[in-house]
């Protein structure tokens, strides 16, 4: 009844949607009794159990998953053999089961990813009919399983449905180890498909024809198919009959493909390929192989360097590193290259240039230093034609066999590149966004390198560009390389504050802007661990040595006379002694001097981070001393025309700009002077102004007036006590001569009655006095038009 009702009937019928459940009901049931299919099988003729079996079999899955075929192939295991080979299949060697079950592989409805489990289920039966003493077995594997290997390595139209699609390998390793068990059968088919292909090689088509790239791609494709089934089968533990055969047979492939490339000059590159795929694939050939061995090395040595221009060329390069066990690898690479670079600008040369680039030819040159500058001259002058930079940049720096040394003389030539304003900075940017893609490492290391600087500078400039497409271009290079350029990162850490050792003050027409130096403080600032701020700090804030530097144009000639009626110093500015003739200040492309950049970006960094918290109080007091410096001659520049400006713009909204930043500047000075603790940074500021003050320099004049308008503005906020000024130092500066000192001290002197008694003195040593034989006469009118320039003494007077 269960026979009769599941088996006769269930095989016979359409199975769509429950395929995979019935399969499994059959294979449970055959399992606990296989006599289903014999003694209790109802059916005969037609209806009998192999044929409604092949029956069921060549519909395929009927649409059911990969598992319907593993139910399948449990359930034909235990089948008894009389059902899978019935009697009239043991005389004529048809095996219909099996037949069937290839039917249902290559029906048309299959679902691809069906094709796994499926064959596999085939060669499992297969082997348990092979099991079977009745079957012919060398017939069984040429007829069912020869087949699948054949259509393998030479696919054809007439094999079709003995195709292998999806993942093949693992399913054509099992059906060459069954072909193996008829080692008369594969030697006989192997040796014919062996000079088949021979035969295709020598009779591809000419490089004049249509068709030949196709041609050659087909003789390629199929030495990959070919001799990687090989390379599998060389971890079979093959008989000496089958391995003497594969050895001999590739070995007259190869040399019948060295003769056709020779007398086609290189130009049927599908036979390169073979060479070069077949040594690949069995490294232990050429040592089996003698004369091969022999061949090959002397159509390397006399042949090869000739052929490098040749279509043949990426194979023949990669052919010989392959060769150290017959050779000196890196003699023959040195010659090959050398060969290349001799030979005339041409595509062909380009070509395998770019070849070289990305082979392991690279590395066994990297010890001859005289080539390598050669070899990267060349690729200096490929990469300048912009048509073949992309490909060959991405060859040489995706290639882990180049020397750093090519791949940092190519980044450096781009860089270079990027640093010529009239150039086409997209193409260099493009350029720079290859090696992002294939080896940021190298970009890195460069960028971490004394070299490293202008790079990170220069995309820091491009992201400021108008051309939208170049700003955005210099941004993602820029980001993808200095998410770990902070301080605690020794990538790209040097680069970094390289740039912002020496930026601010840079001058050039690269130099970058202070907005986008001020970003790259903060960004840098915020990566960096809280342990190491200080360190940084001192580094981001200019030091004493960086300001006198950007001051010196600034104190070598005396300023414009014009400012004896608009300060208290009046006609001291005639006492002034120049040390030399001004020499013209140097400006940035927006018009700022170093001085002027300098004070900009320090001022700014302060009002928008936390810098000063981590800075020294001795270096606090520096940079106030220079910024209220710097502000005394902005003031000036800002009120009249300057022989030696700060700047030089050419329109009226930049200079809103800078009156901007001025006041930005002076609000921050201000900010500090409510604390004049005696530790304060404000306090050594001043002192070191007072100093500064003494003689007769454009620095002593501009450090007096500094000096007089901070003490001027502390005086509106604290008492004498307060400030803790020293009262004898009017005094002492008046007895020693020091004119600008002098005049400074008036202004630290607390209250009107003080300068009083000072100003009767002078008044009645001045009315007594021969103006034109004393010499003190005008320091004390300078020191008595700064006093009658205080304010509370001038309310004082009756």
């Amino acid at each position: 009844m269960i026979s009769t009702s599941i088996l006769v009937s269930g095989l016979s019928v359409n199975q769509t949607a429950s395929s995979l459940d019935y399969a499994r009901t059959i294979a449970r049931l055959t399992e606990c009794n296989p006599n289903i299919w014999t003694e209790f099988y109802t059916g005969t003729g037609k209806r009998s159990a192999n044929k409604r079996l092949c029956h069921f079999l060549s519909k395929g899955s009927q649409g059911a998953s990969a598992q319907y075929w593993d139910e399948v192939k449990s359930l034909l295991l235990y089948v008894p053999i009389s059902v899978l080979i019935p009697q009239e299949s043991v005389s004529d060697q048809k095996f219909t089961i099996i037949e069937a079950i290839r039917d249902g592989v290559s029906n048309r409805d299959e679902p691809r990813l069906n094709q796994r489990n499926a064959w596999n289920t085939y060669l499992e039966v297969a082997k348990r009919l092979l099991s079977c003493h009745d079957v012919d077995r060398d017939r069984l594997i040429e007829d069912s399983v020869m087949p699948i290997l054949i259509q393998y390595i030479s696919p054809s139209q007439e094999l079709v449905v003995w195709t292998v699609s999806g993942s093949p390998l693992s399913i054509l390793r099992d059906a060459t180890q069954l072909c193996l068990e008829s080692p008369t059968t594969f030697l006989e088919r192997w040796t014919i498909l062996s000079k088949f292909f021979v035969e295709e090689v020598q009779t591809s088509l000419p490089e004049q024809a249509k068709d030949f790239t196709k041609s050659q791609d087909m003789i390629t494709a199929k030495a990959s198919r070919w001799y990687g089934l090989q390379s599998a089968m060389s971890t079979f533990g093959l008989s000496e009959r089958i391995r003497v055969l594969l050895t001999d047979r590739s070995a007259s492939e190869i040399v019948a493909a060295i003769e056709l490339l020779k007398a086609r000059k290189g130009k049927p590159y599908g036979a390169a390929n073979l060479i070069s795929t077949a040594i690949r694939s069995m490294p232990n050939l050429l040592s089996t192989q003698q004369q091969l061995a022999h061949a090959v090395a002397q159509f390397v040595l006399f042949d090869v360097p000739d052929l490098l221009l040749s279509p043949s060329s990426p194979y023949l390069i990669e052919l010989i590193p392959l060769l150290g066990n017959i050779m000196d690898v890196n003699n023959v690479c040195r010659k090959s290259l050398q060969s290349v670079l001799d030979s005339p600008p041409s595509l062909a040369r380009s070509k395998a240039l770019q070849h070289l680039a990305g082979s392991s030819f690279l590395g066994h040159v990297s010890q001859d230093e005289k080539l390598l500058a050669t070899l990267i001259s060349a690729l200096k002058q490929e990469m300048d034609d912009k048509v073949k930079q992309g490909d060959l940049l991405s060859a040489t720096v995706a290639n882990p066999n180049t020397p750093a040394r090519v791949s940092q003389a190519l980044i450096a030539h781009i860089v270079a590149n990027l640093s010529l304003e009239e150039n086409n900075h997209s193409a260099g940017l493009q350029a720079l966004q290859t090696v992002v893609k294939f080896n940021v490492t190298a970009l890195k290391n460069y960028d971490s390198s004394m070299e490293g600087s202008p790079l990170l500078a220069r995309l820091i400039s491009l992201g400021d560009s108008p051309d939208a497409a170049v700003s955005q271009q210099a941004k993602t290079i820029s980001d993808a390389f200095r998410a770990d350029a902070s301080i605690d990162s020794n990538q790209g850490k040097d680069a970094v504050l390289n740039i912002l050792r020496h930026g601010p003050e840079t001058i050039s027409a690269q130099a970058l802007s202070i907005p986008s130096l001020i970003d790259l403080a903060r960004t840098t600032m915020q990566g960096c661990n809280e342990q190491h701020r200080s360190t940084l700090v001192a580094e981001l804030i200019p030091d004493e040595a960086r300001w006198r530097v950007a001051m010196q144009p600034f104190f070598t000639s005396a300023p414009n006379p014009s400012l004896a009626l608009m300060n208290p110093l009046s006609n001291a500015i005639s006492l002034i002694e120049s040390t030399k003739p001004y020499e013209a200040e140097q400006f940035d492309k927006d018009g700022y001097s170093a001085a002027f950049r300098l004070f900009w970006y320090t001022s700014a960094l302060i009002q928008t981070s936390d810098v000063f918290e981590y800075t020294t109080v001795k270096h606090q007091a520096r940079v106030a001393k220079y910024l209220v410096l710097i502000l005394q001659i902005a003031n000036d520049h800002l009120s009249i025309s300057s022989p030696h400006p700060l700047w030089q713009l050419q329109d009226s909204e930049s200079e809103d700009g800078i009156v901007e930043i001025v006041s930005q500047t002076q609000r921050l000075t201000a900010s500090w002077l409510t604390d004049m603790g005696p530790e304060s940074s404000l306090r050594i500021s001043l002192s070191e102004l007072l100093e500064d003050a003494h003689g007769m320099s454009v620095r002593s004049y501009y450090s007096s007036r500094a000096y007089i308008s901070t003490m001027t503005e502390l005086a509106e906020l604290h008492t004498a006590a307060d400030l803790h000024v020293d009262t004898d130092k009017l005094s002492s500066t008046r007895k020693a001569g020091e004119t600008f000192a002098a005049a400074a001290a008036v202004s630290a002197v607390q209250g009107p009655a003080p300068l009083t008694r000072t100003f009767n003195e002078l008044l009645a040593q001045l009315t007594g006095d021969d103006l034109e034989k004393y010499s003190r006469s005008m320091l004390d009118l300078i020191i008595l038009n700064n006093i009658l320039d205080r304010e509370d003494f001038e309310d004082s007077l009756p």
